[in-house]
């Protein structure tokens, strides 16, 4: 496989787990909007935009080749770690809504089960 298509491939499965944070956004939008987020707006705005500037940053790595230069080109870990560190922050702040968002944790970890060593996935 030449660069250019590990390259593609890395992409593509980065825009899947972008999609995957616009969905877990919206999510996050409609329960502030029911009532089962307990932060304020501007706290949700905050992480909402720490959240899309993370994934920009990812997006300029993968645009610009720099992945290629790290020991994990696909960056499995950092996304793994940055997922669960906003799932997390997510699900502190949901009340009667936290089983539902608790589905997302077996999804965080399935994206890397097959592409982390054994250390590091656990």
């Amino acid at each position: 496989m030449t660069h250019n298509v590990i390259q593609s491939l890395l992409l593509k499965r980065f825009t899947l787990a972008a999609g995957t944070y616009g969905l877990a956004l919206l999510l996050l939008w409609l329960a502030l909007l029911s009532g089962h987020f307990k932060a304020s707006v501007f706290g949700a705005a905050l992480g909402s935009g720490l959240v899309v500037l993370s994934q920009g940053v990812l997006l300029a790595l993968f645009l610009t080749g720099r992945n290629l230069r790290l020991r994990d080109p696909s960056l499995t870990e950092v996304q793994i770690l940055l997922v669960l560190a906003w799932q997390t922050w997510l699900i502190a702040h949901l009340d009667s809504a936290r089983g539902a968002f608790l589905v997302f944790y077996v999804l965080i970890l399935l994206f890397g089960l097959f592409h982390l060593s054994r250390k590091a996935f656990v």
